[in-house]
């Protein structure tokens, strides 16, 4: 099997994606970073993980305190 060097491309992208989706969800790395390390801006990032249903905002006791303020 021969990979083009276009598929090649497309595969690292998926996987850097992979790998900065992972490590948010597990919070080896701030979402800053995660876009830094998927090669995005931090909007697309957020749109990204939006797309997925995957929450990017953490909301703590803390500010539910503040809120009901």
């Amino acid at each position: 099997i021969k990979i083009s060097n276009q598929q090649k491309t497309l595969d690292d992208r998926v996987t850097k994606n992979l790998l900065a989706v992972g490590w948010f969800i597990e919070k080896r790395v701030t979402l800053a970073r995660a876009a830094e390390l998927a090669r995005k801006s931090l909007s697309d990032f957020i749109d990204m993980l939006k797309k997925s249903n995957i929450p990017w905002m953490e909301y703590i006791e803390e500010d539910q305190k503040m809120d009901d303020e």
